[in-house]
């Protein structure tokens, strides 16, 4: 029997399921008519109701709903189908006339199903941003507001959420949604751990300690098996484990030759495995170019921050100190923007057959791009600083041609005479990126769009 919340999804946001988001401002008008005419018969033909209504800057809003109770009937027991047939599901599903959605993200995943598969997988074929469809900009569903005012209300009076509640996060938002709030709940609690350790290290080991190093590699190892195993229950108890060999072709994807299956006989499209690996191999140059770019970046800020605050003894000190700082907060989100933009081309160029395979590969490199981003000062301060600045320094005399009208050669040759390496910086780099990074990537996260 269907759940509360799937019974009572239909009748919220005006009895809207889906918004379909298209936009007519670089489209011709009598054929953006003709394309908009086509998109709601698409619909229909699949058992969808549609009603449009004018957007904001140049956009039409097409909500979306199931209708017609037979269609939807048919869509979800095509989906358990399919599930079965891939070992998603134990047990064989019901007749087509009792399948009712169990939960509400199941009637949502279904529904897009519906807008987005493929004619011949029983959907419309409609693919934002792509083929006949490039002024649909986008498809999403809508937020239920009193759900999302009672969960808020509940959750936040808890420290730690219960089965029950991850098992509503995934009845009302999906698998992915309610895997990543039960991670983020593993995560913290094993955190607690390292917090109570690593202040013990500090007040009796001291700085740098070998001993708190050994015990936070092996609590890594610890927490990574207990992930794994805490996956696959989650993956039992939702019905997930094995969801993954249901994967629906991108249709991005450009095949090179067609073969037939000898199984079933299906003319498919392929493209060859040692292809992609040969562009594959672009990640390589790709990499070095995204460290030595970004290295570039932040190690010319760095010494800019070392001559100024080690070296430096001229006036407007106590400001100039800022210099770096203001660089690092411009250059590094714009040029991690521009890497991150060529990545989803290198992504492109690589021609994955799936979507889950296209994603998997993007999310590795924007990780490389984001690792560099976020760890590099800190390498170079233990790597490059600590054990090499009293050979460095010696070469910060280029600085000294651009501000010498304010600096003596006198005073700059006392500064350089006197430096002494500061240990005591990484210490400090290590701070900002385990607390106020933190701190910040939570105020970005919360207050911002609270405040918005």
């Amino acid at each position: 029997m269907a759940s509360h919340s799937a019974k009572s999804g239909a009748h919220q946001n005006f009895y809207a399921d889906y918004v379909i988001q298209y936009c007519y401002a670089n489209a011709d008008p009598s054929r953006s008519s003709e394309e908009l005419e086509l998109l709601l018969r698409k619909l229909w033909e699949v058992g969808l109701q549609a009603e449009v209504r004018p957007g904001e800057d140049s956009n039409l809003l097409v909500f979306v709903r199931a209708s017609r109770k037979k269609s939807l009937q048919r869509a979800i027991y095509q989906s358990r189908i399919r599930d079965w047939l891939h070992g998603v599901r134990s047990s064989e599903p019901e007749d087509e006339s009792s399948a009712e959605p169990q939960t509400e993200s199941e009637r949502l995943r279904i529904i897009n199903h519906m807008i987005t598969l493929p004619r011949e997988d029983g959907g419309a074929g409609i693919t934002p941003k792509h083929g006949h469809w490039k002024n649909v900009t986008a498809v999403f569903p809508l937020h239920d507001e009193e759900k999302n005012k009672e969960y808020l209300t509940d959750w936040s009076k808890k420290t730690f959420l219960s089965e029950g509640d991850l098992d509503q996060i995934r009845d009302m938002f999906g698998e992915s949604v309610g895997f990543y709030f039960a991670f983020l709940q593993s995560y913290f609690r094993f955190l607690l751990f390292p917090a109570a350790f690593g202040f013990s290290c500090w007040l009796l080991l001291g700085s740098f300690s070998t001993i708190y190093t050994i015990v936070n590699c092996l609590w890594g190892i610890v927490f990574i098996e207990y992930w794994k195993r805490q996956e696959e229950d989650l993956s039992c108890r939702w019905q997930t484990k094995g969801v993954s060999a249901v994967r629906h072709k991108r249709k991005q994807f450009m095949s090179e030759r067609e073969v037939q299956d000898n199984i079933t006989g299906e003319i498919k499209g392929v493209f060859p495995a040692t292809t992609r690996f040969k562009r594959q191999l672009l990640q390589v140059p790709f990499a070095l170019v995204s460290t030595v770019a970004l290295g570039a970046i932040i190690a010319t800020c760095f010494a800019i921050e070392i001559f100024i605050s080690e070296i430096y003894t001229g006036p407007l000190k106590s400001y100039l100190v800022f210099i770096p700082t203001i660089l690092l907060s411009a250059l590094i989100p714009t040029m991690s923007g521009v890497l991150v933009s060529v990545a989803t081309r290198l992504n492109d160029y690589e021609n994955y057959e799936t979507q889950t395979a296209y994603d998997t590969a993007l999310t590795q490199k924007i990780f490389v791009i984001n690792f560099i981003t976020s760890y590099l000062p800190i390498f170079l301060t233990a790597f490059v600083y600590i054990p090499f600045a009293s050979l460095i320094v010696p070469y910060l005399d280029v600085f000294h041609l651009t501000v010498r009208p304010f600096v003596s050669k006198e005073d700059a040759t006392t500064a350089r005479a006197t430096f002494a390496i500061n240990p005591d910086r990484l210490r400090k780099q290590v701070i900002y990126f385990t607390v106020t990074a933190q701190l910040v990537g939570f105020a970005m996260e919360t207050i911002v769009p609270y405040a918005k």
